[in-house]
């Protein structure tokens, strides 16, 4: 069974070809495995939310978990910058009135028989009778036509969060911007997706399998 994660579908779509390549080898396209300063960021803002930490307490574990990397003018840099974005990150999350409902999820969506969609969902709020699904991302870049978005809201509506789709939000938080975007598929462009992945992912397939007679 080939799977392909919703983090690299933008990718994927772009041009499938050497996706194919690597899969054909049995490898993978590299989405680095080390758990970097970034990543410790989410970890700590997750229990910010949980209510695990509070803001002081979170910036004492993050600048605690960033000691073991190197001492350099580059780390401190990226350390300093993250420690600001957490504050103003969190600053910006109260405005919102949101309440974590649910963290992060994998992801197993059989778009077609032979591949799966896989990956890790984004973190969820809830507001009234809305939900809010986001992913925390670094620098600002034009999000809203990717296809994960409209596939997730489908498959998290379902799965997830189990409401009906037109009450959850996807969205993103741009660190660089400190702003939160968000946006509703409508059923339409949802459908358009599913039918555009499912034609993408047959052609994966079956240029896999060309591949797989010929060796």
């Amino acid at each position: 069974m080939l799977t392909i994660s919703c983090s690299l579908l933008e990718q994927v779509r772009n041009n499938y070809l050497p996706y194919v390549e690597l899969l054909s080898t049995g490898e993978k396209i590299s989405r680095g495995g080390t758990h970097g300063m970034f990543a410790y960021w989410q970890d700590v803002s997750k229990k910010i939310h949980q209510n695990e930490l509070n803001l002081s307490s979170g910036i004492k574990t993050l600048t605690s978990l960033y000691s073991n990397f190197d001492d350099n003018k580059r780390n401190r840099d990226k350390q300093n910058l993250l420690l600001d974005q957490l504050v103003k990150y969190h600053q910006c999350y109260e405005k919102q009135n949101f309440q974590f409902y649910d963290g992060r999820r994998r992801i197993r969506w059989p778009i077609i028989p032979e591949i799966h969609l896989s990956g890790l969902t984004p973190w969820v709020f809830e507001s009234g009778e809305e939900y809010f699904a986001y992913y925390v991302i670094e620098k600002k870049y034009d999000w809203k036509k990717e296809l994960r978005f409209p596939l997730l809201q489908k498959y998290m509506s379902e799965h997830n969060v189990k409401c009906n789709f037109r009450q959850l939000n996807m969205g993103v938080y741009f660190l660089d911007t400190g702003v939160f975007e968000f946006r509703k598929y409508s059923t339409k462009e949802i459908l358009s997706s599913v039918i555009e992945t499912k034609q993408l992912f047959g052609k994966i397939y079956e240029e896999f399998r060309l591949k797989s007679v010929t060796k």
